[in-house]
Formats: C-alpha cells, structure tokens, sequence
C-alpha cells in the first residue's frame, strides 16, 4: 500500500499529518525526514551517464576518478570549492560554468595557479558511450575531452511541510535547526538533509535521525515527569 502525507498543521498544540487515505494521525512531536531534491542543469546527455562517471559528491567518487582528466559542471558558487576538493585527485581539471558568470576574479587566479582550467561557455551536451563520458561537447561545436567528472545540483526541499508548518529557512533553503534538531516551531524537528544540504551523506541522515529521536524520547519523558495533577 502506497501512502504519502498530503498536509502537516498544528492545532492547539498538536500536529494533525493528513495522508491520501484520508486519515489524520495526531501526534505531539514531529519530525521532519523528508530530504531534498538535487536539481541539475539540464543537459543532454547526463542522465545515461550519471552514477557511471559523472557524479555529485567528490567525497564518495572522487578517489575512484583519481589521476584522469576530470571536468567539474556547475552554474553555482559551489563549483569552486567542488574543484578545489578535486584537485586532491586529479591535477587534470576544467571547470564549466555552463554560461554562467560564477567565479570572482580572485577565485578564476587561485584555480588558474593550480593549472585548473575554467571554461565560461554554455555546454551543448556530454557525450559518453557505455555510460562512461567522453567529450564535453559546448554551445560553440567545440569539444572538450574528459573521462569523468562532477556536475553541482542545486537543492530544495523534497515536500512542503517545513512551509506548511511555517518553520524558518536558512540563506541556503535548509529547514533552521538548533543542535537538537528543533525548528523554530515548537515541537518540530529536522533530521537528515533537509537541515543541511552538505554533506549529503546516508550515514549522517541515519545518525542525525538517532540522535534526534533520542531527544525527543528525552523530551517527552520529562514533560510526563513534570505533569502535575490537580
């Protein structure tokens, strides 16, 4: 049975989740573990390629790509810490920014010193065979080759609930949590990367939910123990 959360409220203290069987479970606490979506830019080629030899994270791929001539995508200012992480594996390296203007002039020096190529043009397509890339193809019909290499998605929240419940955001559009993992609405928590979208690790979103639930369990232990009956 498939069922999703359609609306989350809260109403005189409690939280009311709505889901498309039409129930409405109540609950005291809520936690929030929904994720984000990673947009990507959107060029032709990616998809058969992504997970084969383009990937996101230079922490989980990064070695595996070391020592080749790698190409860093990216339309957004994380392209430049992307490539400077990079650059512990590979010293072969270009980084697109697919029209954009992203880079400072400071920054394009820093990466120009390491030998690190920057490319400004739009990208036409990726060509690859095998799911392994071949060629950065641009806009101009010029072609770049590479064997691999890292394209930045932008996030943003996966479900709407943060927004329903009316939780603050952060600069970066992550659900505000203190160290506990609570909102600024009471009674709301976050776990996993809907807080913070870096580092988007399976191992931290599983830990972070722990801990968050043990909080919780603490939490509500002590509102019982401090309940005094007339």
């Amino acid at each position: 049975m498939h069922v999703e959360v359609t609306t989350v409220a809260k109403v005189d203290g409690v939280f009311n989740v709505h889901d498309t069987m039409g129930q409405c479970i109540q609950a005291k606490k809520l936690i929030l573990a929904t994720g984000v979506k990673e947009i990507f830019p959107q060029i032709e080629g990616f998809t058969p390629l992504y997970g084969k030899s383009l990937f996101n994270c230079v922490y989980c791929d990064g070695w595996e790509l070391r020592d080749q001539p790698l190409v860093v995508v990216s339309e957004h200012a994380a392209g430049f810490h992307t490539a400077k992480l990079l650059y512990q594996w590979s010293n072969d390296l270009v980084l697109c920014t697919n029209g954009y203007s992203t880079l400072t002039h400071e920054q394009k020096m820093q990466l120009q010193s390491k030998g690190v190529k920057v490319m400004e043009q739009p990208i036409a397509a990726f060509i690859g065979h095998n799911g392994k890339l071949q060629q950065v193809r641009f806009a101009d019909r010029t072609e770049l080759a590479r064997s691999g290499g890292f394209v930045t998605p932008k996030f943003e929240q996966s479900a709407p609930f943060a927004a329903q419940l009316g939780c603050e955001l952060t600069a970066t559009g992550g659900i505000q949590t203190d160290d506990s993992g609570r909102t600024t609405i009471t009674g709301v928590y976050v776990a996993g990367d809907a807080a913070s979208f870096s580092p988007s690790q399976v191992v931290f979103a599983a830990a972070d939910g722990s801990r968050i639930a043990m909080h919780i369990n603490r939490v509500l232990t002590e509102e019982e123990f401090e309940q005094v009956e007339n």
